[in-house]
């Protein structure tokens, strides 16, 4: 029963707070789902369809993945659902451009609205998700996921990091001509690097 227990608690909690999320800012700006109030329809494209048909149902499945596989592990639980609702963002993102660089970079914007998500929600999973044993757990295989990750992040690195707008002392590479320095934004300076 607890291993039931505390996926079903994790992903009601999810669920719940995406619905009232939802209705509370229906413009999607801080919700993980806006909802408007108008009804998607088929003439407007499968784009209205993707973050009730692709969305939720992957952010419920890797939720349920997620509090199987990290147990009562509080901080892996809340680690494990940001990115399921990453992963989740990249599908619906995915099903409506069919482009993956896009979907992965689409991925991204969503991560501010993650993190709270998901520590509410791994909180009322350690609330309600049963009796817990207090002792160390055996550590899990963690290579392959993080050598995944780090592949994903090197492709996608050179859409997420160039020109955000949010960062202006971000450094960035000179387009017009001169390739072999990077500079600040904001700075006048320049950090000469050397030709590949």
């Amino acid at each position: 029963m607890a291993q039931v227990r505390r996926p079903v608690a994790a992903v009601a909690t999810l669920l719940l707070l995406a619905l009232i999320q939802a209705v509370a800012d229906p413009t999607g700006l801080m919700a993980l789902v806006g909802y408007s109030g108008a009804l998607p329809s088929s003439s407007a494209g499968w784009w209205s369809f993707a973050p009730y048909l692709v969305f939720v149902p992957v952010m419920g499945a890797m939720a349920w993945w997620v509090a199987h596989r990290a147990g009562e592990r509080f901080w892996l639980l809340a680690a494990g659902l940001t990115l399921a609702v990453l992963l989740a963002q990249a599908a619906a993102a995915l099903a409506m451009s069919v482009n993956l660089a896009v979907a992965g970079w689409a991925a991204g914007y969503v991560a501010a609205k993650a993190l709270p998500a998901a520590v509410i929600t791994a909180a009322i999973t350690r609330w309600l998700g049963g009796p817990r044993s207090p002792g160390r757990h055996p550590a899990g295989r963690s290579l392959p996921p993080a050598l995944a990750f780090g592949a994903l992040s090197t492709l996608l690195s050179g859409l997420w990091w160039t020109g955000a707008a949010y960062a202006p002392d971000c450094p960035y590479r000179r387009r017009n001509g001169d390739s072999c320095r990077w500079q600040f934004r904001s700075g006048s300076w320049r950090l000469p690097r050397p030709c590949a």
